[in-house]
């Protein structure tokens, strides 16, 4: 079968690898499509560390089931759609048993960790358990997985019916997270960007979108609109100036929830967060209650969500889209891998 193997920073090639037996309780599944994450980017940069030579990436997964283990729940059969729930916890521990993985201590991804493959492949076996049952097998599916991320970070920060929001960035992570915020209740959200075009994006999930000048703090764009401070401002950039900012638009007693991590070692100003008793919360994955929501969300309403995808292309393209997303070219939202 044909992967997309990851040789080194900014060395993607087009490999035939042998596919990989279906094992006890596990399935094999044809990708549909696979969403470019802006962490595959920085990880075929070798920014991180995280990805290793000989990884197949990919995270953000759609597809139909071709082959099911012999002792695999019945629940799923040959031909099926699914979305992949890529977060693998150890199966055994009180978080996996709560459906908690992404709290394992032994908690791995598909397609980051290098003895995980991704979904940039032709098939890909998986534990059934991350096989997540949906009624379509459409591109638009692969955009469950940062849905979940947005949901699950708004549900970090205690977002319940009459919350204020604000949200820093309007990409599609910071898109995600609005729909997460509204989808548990915010009486009010709002998006900041400094980019007017990717805005559009916050007003058609539902939030409300608001200009800003680079640097210019979040306490200004919302006087100038008219707004008090919120409950929770969820930072989808992470840089030391917009955690800063979070804090000084978030009401005394509220909440800042870390999405972006721009800056991986922030500074906080501890002063102000003391005594204006402010909580921090950091956010990382979903849980499977998340993903799964994330799941009906996106899949049952997908016209609601299609525009997210800015361009497609095929496997064999796939490194020269890497290549573009890490010399310049910025999608507004998603960039998909047909497989």
């Amino acid at each position: 079968m044909k992967s997309l193997v990851y040789k080194g920073p900014r060395q993607l090639s087009v490999c035939e690898q042998p596919a990989r037996t279906v094992g006890i309780d596990e399935v094999e599944i044809a990708p549909i499509a696979v969403g470019i994450c802006g962490s595959d980017v920085h990880g075929y940069l070798g920014e991180t560390g995280r990805r290793q030579p000989g990884l197949v990436m990919g995270h953000e997964i759609v597809g139909r089931i071709t082959a099911v283990g012999d002792s695999a729940d019945s629940r799923l059969t040959v031909g099926d759609s699914v979305v992949v729930n890529p977060v693998v916890g150890c199966a055994h521990c009180e978080y996996c048993r709560g459906g908690n993985q992404d709290l394992c201590e032994q908690v791995k991804v598909m397609g980051v960790d290098v003895d995980l493959p991704g979904g940039l492949a032709e098939r890909l076996v998986l534990p059934i358990a991350n096989a997540v049952p949906v009624p379509i097998a459409e591109p638009v599916c692969a955009l469950t997985e940062p849905f979940a991320v947005g949901l699950h970070a708004a549900r970090r920060g205690g977002v319940a019916p009459g919350t204020t929001v604000a949200v820093i960035g309007s990409g599609m992570v910071g898109v995600a997270t609005a729909w997460g915020a509204i989808h548990e209740g915010a009486v009010s959200v709002v998006v900041v960007d400094i980019d007017p075009e990717k805005l559009a994006g916050a007003t058609r999930i539902g939030a409300r979108g608001l200009a800003a000048r680079p640097g210019q703090p979040l306490t200004e764009v919302l006087e100038a609109a008219g707004l008090p401070k919120v409950d929770v401002v969820l930072d989808v950039v992470g840089t030391n100036e917009t955690i800063r900012s979070a804090l000084g638009a978030t009401r005394r007693g509220g909440t800042v929830v870390l999405v972006g991590m721009a800056t991986p070692s922030p500074s906080l100003p501890d002063y102000a967060l003391i005594t204006n008793q402010q909580h921090v919360v950091g956010t990382w994955c979903y849980n499977a209650d998340d993903f799964e929501t994330a799941a009906r969300a996106v899949s049952g309403a997908p016209a609601e969500f299609d525009w997210l995808i800015d361009h497609k292309v095929e496997l064999t393209d796939a490194p020269g889209a890497f290549a573009q997303l890490s010399s310049g070219y910025a999608p507004k939202f998603k960039v998909l891998v047909i497989p």
